[in-house]
């Protein structure tokens, strides 16, 4: 769809799939939880405020607020997870495996989004398996021991 200055005005959805991004948006709030739980504070409230962000901007996905503050949580969310990974977990096992979550779940999100440009109606796949390899990798955060 687009304006009347013919720019982009919304992302273009097929059969309803962000559906299914809202959905799995919203199961990054069990880690979040669990963060919570495990007093680590600031990957808690990343966990517990983007998903929400993330769940309205799927609600309607168009180019506007929601979609600037979603992309802001998750660059933030990336963020302090990337740190917390450097930084804070020792054992190597647990540090290249996430590693390697957050790699695949980047190449998930860049397939994804160059067939959606070619009009892939299955583009969301690939957005659903980044949403489900950065959740594994932040379980995993969340849940090593330093």
């Amino acid at each position: 769809m687009e304006n009347d200055d013919n720019t982009p005005s919304d992302i273009e959805i097929y059969n309803g799939e962000n559906k299914y991004l809202m959905g799995s948006s919203l199961l990054f709030l069990l880690p979040g939880m669990h963060a919570f739980y495990r007093t680590k504070y600031m990957l808690s409230s990343i966990l517990m405020v983007g998903p929400l962000v993330s769940y309205k901007y799927w609600s309607n996905p168009c180019n506007n607020m929601w979609r600037t503050a979603d992309i802001i949580c998750a660059n933030i969310g990336m963020g302090l997870f990337i740190g917390n990974t450097a930084w804070n977990i020792q054992v190597p096992f647990y540090k290249y495996t996430i590693g390697s979550l957050y790699a695949t779940g980047a190449t998930c999100y860049i397939y994804g989004t160059l067939i959606h440009k070619q009009r892939n109606q299955y583009w969301y796949l690939y957005h659903g398996a980044m949403h489900a390899m950065m959740w594994l990798g932040h379980s995993l955060n969340v849940c090593a021991k330093p």
